[in-house]
């Protein structure tokens, strides 16, 4: 007599622990390739969300006063530069009377209670 293999033989070659270990290998190697992309995915979510709040968190500028003696003073160093003739502005600064006078070459000369560098115009306190 012949013997007849049937698929249930061919199984039996391989044993279950065998197969168990092929097919979780398989699966190992295909959720791998998906880490990358949920990691790239969370790694976004939490950029985006360090953005919102430094976006917020930012210092809003506000114009300064119209009546601050730096704003009248760098207006009028450029109106005193374009016409060549010196002016003179007069100031109450913490009820004291100060003055400051504004030159062609557009050089500030002022009290010490304004903190205005002399050549330039600008404030001392900037800095």
């Amino acid at each position: 007599m012949r013997s007849v293999t049937t698929k249930s033989s061919s199984r039996e070659a391989y044993p279950r622990a065998k197969r168990r270990n092929r097919i979780t290998a398989t699966v190992r190697r295909v959720s791998r390739h998906g880490g990358t992309l949920i990691e790239m995915l969370i790694t976004l979510a939490v950029l985006g969300i360090i953005a919102s709040v430094v976006t917020l968190a930012m210092r809003r500028v506000s114009p300064p006063d119209p009546s601050d003696p730096m704003s009248v003073i760098s207006d009028t160093i450029s109106s005193v530069v374009a016409s060549g003739r010196p002016a003179t502005l007069e100031f109450l600064v913490s009820g004291h009377r100060t003055i400051a006078t504004v030159n062609p070459d557009g050089s500030v000369i002022a009290d010490t209670i304004l903190h205005i560098e002399r050549l330039t115009g600008r404030s001392l306190r900037a800095r």
